[in-house]
């Protein structure tokens, strides 16, 4: 059943995605965000309460490509995906497995930050937490 669940997801991700990025489906776009939201969270929960390393192997896969279709979209997209989805990146930090994954996480994450203004260019800026700085 997991193959067949994982094929599925990968799926309905791509045809949502794709569909979300289409301006075509402008007249759809929110609930073509939700369906998105749903298949997202899906997905990351999959992988987060696998209950055995053969499920979170076979959730590994889907879980990549999902990270990596969210850096093909653009910036202006990247709400869509839902204000809890950064947190769910997050939460993914602490249990991801495998070199790949772990990079995708790590390129997301960062292109979020950037997309907030939270990462600075300058170096010899002080950082500013919360639109506070030192």
């Amino acid at each position: 059943m997991c193959r067949q669940e994982t094929h599925a997801l990968r799926a309905i991700l791509a045809i949502l995605l794709r569909l979300l990025n289409d301006p075509r489906s402008e007249p759809v776009q929110d609930r073509v965000a939700k369906g998105v939201l749903n298949v997202v969270s899906a997905v990351l929960r999959g992988y987060g309460e696998a209950g055995s390393d053969a499920r979170r192997t076979a959730y590994a896969p889907v879980v990549c490509e999902l990270l990596q279709e969210c850096l093909r979209l653009p910036p202006h997209l990247l709400p869509a995906l839902g204000a809890e989805f950064p947190m769910h990146l997050c939460e993914l930090v602490e249990i991801a497995e495998g070199q790949p994954l772990r990079s995708l996480l790590a390129t997301l994450l960062r292109q979020f930050l950037a997309s907030k203004n939270c990462v600075t260019t300058n170096t010899n800026a002080k950082p500013v937490i919360n639109g506070v700085s030192e």
